[in-house]
């Protein structure tokens, strides 16, 4: 795990928090955490953003630095005041543990820090601490996307979670009885998280985490691909997701702020991706689409 991290951080209205988010994840991608509006006085949100130190820490900063001050040219002010600080993984996951409880997610799951009881009823537990991975399901993407496979996912169905970040998905699928899931993803911290909490959760005779990105010629095609990054994402790896589910498989795609929602279907639908279905909540999109059952179907 890296020694430290670099955490910009900054305090908006519950409104800017989705578009805000959605512009610093083109920079960090998932290591965003969020601090709801209960947690601090006049309804404020705080927005942490977080740069692994390395070489491209220099870089990132100043690309998300310059991201805030635009934005802040067209909304809150303070988003040109962003606070800066060194932490350690250790003073994050203090962070944490101070808002981070138990919370429902999907129709069959409850999310749960390793550290909390939880009440009894009739949802299966899912043990997940953040470590510096995130996807922790707090947000409305990762809410929709459970839900979404919760839908598509057969069981005895092989699944490949790409960007798996804390493993979240490719849990929730193997705990559905998924027969295999592959869950990779680019960040090394993130691959170490997602092992940790798969064999919290006893799932690591199903799920494989692997530190790598698409195209893995190791793998084998899928019956459903899960990816819950971010539009510009999709649009770029259209063309590896259909290389890596089978004919006449599924793609879930979330991460979708609303307003880029018409973009992604189009490029789906111009690569014969059919479209099944669609989940919205708070500005967010969450699709699930068929991928051509014959070869050339694409733009048919």
């Amino acid at each position: 795990m890296s020694q430290r991290w670099l955490e910009i951080s900054v305090q908006v209205d519950p409104s800017d928090v989705d578009d805000l988010r959605a512009e610093l994840g083109r920079y960090v991608g998932s290591a965003l955490a969020v601090e709801h509006p209960g947690d601090h006085a006049r309804g404020r949100v705080t927005v942490r953003a977080y740069i692994a130190d390395g070489e491209k820490c220099a870089s990132t900063r100043q690309a998300v630095e310059r991201a805030l001050w635009h934005l802040g040219a067209t909304g809150a002010s303070t988003l040109r005041e962003p606070q800066a600080r060194w932490v350690r993984p250790e003073d994050y996951l203090n962070e944490w543990r101070e808002f981070y409880r138990p919370f429902p997610i999907g129709r069959g799951f409850i999310v749960a820090p390793s550290w909390s009881d939880v009440p009894d009823g009739n949802r299966r537990v899912i043990r997940l601490d953040p470590g510096m991975a995130f996807g922790t399901g707090l947000h409305p993407t990762t809410q929709l996307a459970v839900e979404m496979l919760e839908r598509a996912l057969a069981t005895g169905q092989a699944m490949l979670d790409v960007g798996t970040g804390s493993g979240i998905l490719a849990i929730v699928a193997a705990l559905r009885g998924a027969r295999r899931v592959c869950a990779i993803d680019s960040d090394a911290d993130a691959v170490r998280a997602a092992r940790e909490n798969v064999e919290r959760n006893g799932c690591d005779d199903r799920v494989s985490v692997i530190h790598g990105q698409l195209p893995l010629s190791s793998l084998d095609p899928c019956d459903l691909l899960v990816a819950n990054i971010v539009a510009d994402t999709h649009l770029r790896d259209f063309d590896l997701y259909l290389e890596a589910v089978r004919r006449g498989g599924r793609v879930i795609l979330g991460g979708i702020i609303e307003t880029r929602g018409a973009e992604v279907r189009v490029a789906a639908a111009d690569r014969g991706l059919k479209l099944e279905g669609a989940l919205c909540r708070d500005g967010w999109e969450c699709l699930n689409l068929g991928a051509p059952a014959i070869a050339g179907a694409a733009g048919e």
